[in-house]
């Protein structure tokens, strides 16, 4: 058949023909184009492979075999070895040599020799050391109830001190011209007159603060009293004298 292309790239290629649907293949064949009916390509047939029955019976029969054989070497009987038979052989004594002829041992003398006596033993006698004599409580001595018992004697009570002839002791002069707290001047009279001095009335507030003030005296021709009423009048505090003791109190006290 005939057929006309526009190039010559279609050459050599296979198309279906719309007419009877025939697989056509174009070729060139002495200037002539044409197409001829494409032959169809031959398949390779693959060999046919074992179906997995057959392949499950060949398992099975070789393991089938396998156990027959091992049963078989299982249960066979073992061979048994002949014991080696013990052969004991006598071996003749070796012939010793001929006993010597004895001969005849004369007699010997014995000696005996003196023993030695030990000397006798002589047991010392024991000696027991004395025993120490046993303590002896003194007697207990009864006191009679009527025998009253010892009193200590005490000493007598020193006297009171006579505050009024203290704080009368006299003074040429008394002269504090650095300011000094009143606490400290009150303990100066206190050893002056040696009267105590009690400040425990004033140790609160608000006279707590008196007796740290800072104040200077200057007293000529005056008594150890005469000094006490100036710093307790600076002090703005007042006295009180009971029992030998001079006790410094709140002003108006």
């Amino acid at each position: 058949m005939p057929l006309r292309l526009r190039d010559r790239s279609q050459f050599g290629r296979e198309i279906d023909c719309p007419d009877c649907g025939t697989r056509l293949r174009i070729v060139a064949d002495r200037g002539e184009v044409r197409a001829e009916r494409a032959t169809e390509p031959v398949g390779l047939e693959l060999p046919k492979t074992r179906s997995s029955r057959s392949t499950l019976r060949l398992i099975w029969g070789v393991t089938a075999c396998l156990g027959v054989g091992v049963v078989w070497y299982a249960s066979r009987p073992a061979k048994t070895e002949p014991l080696p038979r013990e052969i004991t052989v006598e071996q003749a004594e070796p012939a010793g040599p001929e006993p010597a002829p004895q001969t005849a041992i004369a007699p010997q003398a014995v000696v005996e020799e003196p023993k030695e006596e030990l000397p006798p033993v002589v047991v010392a006698p024991v000696v027991e050391p004395p025993k120490p004599a046993a303590a002896q409580t003194p007697p207990v001595v009864a006191v009679p109830p009527d025998d009253p018992p010892l009193m200590p004697e005490l000493a007598p009570d020193q006297p009171v001190v006579d505050v009024a002839a203290q704080l009368s002791l006299k003074i040429d002069e008394y002269s504090q011209v650095k300011p000094a707290p009143v606490r400290l001047l009150l303990r100066q009279i206190a050893e002056l007159s040696a009267v105590p001095v009690d400040l425990s009335e004033v140790e609160a507030e608000p006279w707590k603060t008196k007796l740290d003030q800072a104040i200077s005296v200057e007293l000529k021709a005056t008594t150890v009293g005469g000094v006490l009423e100036e710093v307790l009048k600076q002090a703005g505090l007042g006295s009180r004298q009971q029992d030998g003791v001079i006790f410094v109190v709140p002003e108006g006290g």
